[in-house]
C-alpha cells in the first residue's frame, strides 16, 4: 500500500493528486514524470535522477525503453518524438493504458472493461 502512496520530490513540489498516481505503478508514474518534464524543458540525466530521486541507470533504462516504443528521441538531449506522437495528451494516454493496473481500475471502476 506504501508503494501506491509514495510520490516523488517532484510530484510532492507540484502538488499533484491525479488518481492515477495510487493506481499505477512506480515504473509508469515514474515514465509519465518523465514525459512531463520532457515537454517542460531540456534536463540532463542527472538532472532527471534528482528531480525524481531515482539513480540515473533507472532513468537511462526508462528513457530507452520509451525510446524503443517510439514515444521519445535522443539527438543532443532527450526529447518527445512529435513525429511519431503529436499530441502530449495521445502520449501520456497510452503510457497509462500499458501499465495494468491502471487497466484493472478502469476496467473494474468504471465498468468498462470486457465483459465476458
Amino acid at each position: 500500500m506504501l508503494e501506491l502512496i509514495h510520490r516523488s520530490k517532484y510530484e510532492r513540489k507540484k502538488g499533484w493528486s491525479m488518481i492515477w498516481q495510487f493506481v499505477t505503478r512506480k515504473k509508469c508514474r515514474r515514465q509519465l514524470n518523465l514525459i512531463e518534464l520532457l515537454r517542460e524543458e531540456r534536463y540532463s540525466v542527472a538532472e532527471f535522477a534528482e528531480k525524481l530521486t531515482v539513480s540515473r541507470k533507472t532513468i537511462l533504462r526508462d528513457l530507452y525503453e520509451l525510446q524503443q516504443k517510439n514515444y521519445v528521441a535522443k539527438y543532443s538531449f532527450w526529447q518527445i518524438n512529435w513525429r511519431q506522437e503529436p499530441s502530449y495528451t495521445d502520449l501520456y494516454r497510452k503510457l497509462l493504458w500499458t501499465d495494468d493496473r491502471f487497466q484493472l481500475f478502469q476496467q473494474y471502476l468504471w465498468n468498462r472493461g470486457n465483459k465476458e
